[in-house]
């Protein structure tokens, strides 16, 4: 193929390139403008931070609440595992400081890592909180649905 055909080939769809290029200019301005403006990041981070420990503490809560039973149903496998280094038998009040310990740290260490991804880059930043948010809202769905089945 000689450059001649090829660029009669890219001529031809020089106005679809072209229509799209200007469309996605124009959406990554928009974008731009309302993910830097410090406003909306300040917001959204807060909201972030806000939802994630909130279902933090009311998962912490549920935790200490069902604790007797919980070795029989928490799914988590490193709850478990957590849970069976005490070697407490099935029916005792479990120690739970440590599997609380290190839920307090992960949630604390999440949001740490949030609000770094969203400083380093927003673009990252905002996706990641966006998404770690809404699986606690799902979870948080979710445990309020078993604890009523409980």
């Amino acid at each position: 193929m000689s450059y001649y055909t090829s660029a009669v080939c890219l001529s031809e769809w020089s106005p679809i390139v072209n229509w799209y290029r200007v469309a996605a200019k124009r959406v990554m301005r928009a974008t731009h403008v309302v993910i830097c403006s410090w406003q909306f990041a300040t917001l959204s981070v807060l909201s972030y931070l806000a939802i994630i420990s909130t279902v933090a503490v009311y998962d912490m809560l549920l935790t200490i609440r069902y604790s007797v039973s919980l070795k029989q149903y928490e799914q988590n496998p490193l709850g478990r595992w957590l849970m069976n280094l005490d070697q407490l038998g099935m029916n005792t009040l479990p120690d739970l400081t440590l599997f609380l310990s290190l839920k307090v740290l992960g949630t604390i260490s999440v949001l740490i890592v949030i609000v770094g991804l969203v400083r380093w880059r927003a673009r990252v930043g905002h996706p990641v909180g966006l998404g770690v948010a809404a699986f606690q809202i799902a979870l948080a769905c979710y445990l309020t649905y078993m604890e009523s089945n409980a």
